[in-house]
């Protein structure tokens, strides 16, 4: 579902323990989804407008949109929270990434 957090269950997981699917419900019959990586990263690493902070499970983390990429369905981890109350920070981050 749009904006399921899932767990990364990849060799990075310390960096980016989660993803975010961001492809919209309506081509969940595709193989793919798209994801964005959530990260722990320094806060001065943070580049502002593409970059959303988020919290999941009283962590403070930050969504690296310039990092999306396509992973196989099968290989997402389990959900554990749906950002969709962001969905205007998210939008806003990858309009300011793609339009500038």
């Amino acid at each position: 579902m749009q904006y399921d957090v899932c767990v990364n269950r990849g060799r990075n997981a310390s960096r980016a323990p989660y993803f975010l699917v961001v492809q919209r419900d309506h081509v969940d019959g595709l193989p793919t989804r798209i994801v964005a990586p959530i990260l722990r990263i320094d806060p001065l690493e943070v580049v502002t407008r593409v970059m959303v902070p988020v919290e999941i499970d009283g962590e403070k983390l930050t969504l690296s949109m310039p990092e999306l990429f396509s992973v196989p369905a099968r290989q997402l981890g389990p959900t554990v929270a749906n950002l969709s109350g962001q969905h205007v920070d998210f939008v806003s981050a990858l309009d300011r990434l793609i339009t500038g």
